[in-house]
């Protein structure tokens, strides 16, 4: 696998739709325009006669009560599950990990609900750098965004580049911080996982995340 794929791809689809900050309806427009349908579910099993059904012929019921967010794939049915009680940023992240899922080609194998842990990794990181992007990229994309020049962008990128340690440091403590981990444990969590609950834990650090040592929770990260 390529290091840096996930930000690659994660930056060329900034770059090539010509937005600096992604939106719910981008991310929507995104999945879709890749074939897959969103299906809006209630994790408390409140869901429309349509939603249920569909949940029940694919035995999908149990998955969506300890997920938020997954995919479904098996043949030519393609989709995207949200849980439409979560908020607006949570529904933000949660569309760009599957949206990784989808462009680091994870789905290829024909049928796919959950990926690996290096899959589920990767998408972490996907998701990241999309709704996290560089402030290089920010600019690139801003200025494709608004039709301005290279001349006007390489001054932007110029008059950027004594914020962009800020900038780089904000992000990582955004990325990092969202994530727990115990002294003793191998992977890292989400603040509400049980597997953490009355446990000592701390908020994932970047030296953390970049070492590798840890994987993403199975249960708490989709």
């Amino acid at each position: 696998m390529k290091a840096n794929k996930p930000q690659m791809i994660a930056h060329q689809i900034l770059k090539e739709e010509k937005i600096s900050r992604v939106t719910l309806d981008n991310l929507a427009y995104f999945i879709e325009k890749r074939g897959f349908e969103i299906i809006d579910f209630s994790r408390s099993e409140d869901n429309n006669d349509a939603t249920r059904i569909m949940m029940e012929r694919f035995h999908l019921t149990e998955v969506a009560r300890q997920n938020s967010a997954f995919l479904y794939i098996q043949g030519n049915m393609r989709y995207v599950f949200l849980d439409e009680s979560m908020a607006a940023n949570d529904k933000l992240y949660a569309l760009a990990h599957e949206l990784g899922h989808i462009c680091l080609e994870h789905t290829r194998a024909g049928s796919f609900i959950h990926g690996t842990f290096e899959q589920e990794h990767e998408a972490n990181e996907f998701a990241h750098y999309l709704l996290h992007p560089s402030a290089r990229i920010v600019v690139i994309a801003w200025a494709n965004e608004h039709r301005i020049g290279a001349a006007a962008i390489v001054l932007a990128v110029i008059l950027l580049i004594a914020a962009i340690p800020v900038t780089n440091y904000v992000q990582s403590k955004i990325y990092h911080d969202y994530y727990f981990v115990t002294d003793s444990g191998e992977h890292y969590h989400m603040a509400d996982c049980f597997y953490i609950q009355g446990k000592d834990v701390h908020r994932m650090t970047k030296e953390e995340f970049e070492s590798g040592k840890y994987t993403p929770c199975k249960i708490c990260i989709r």
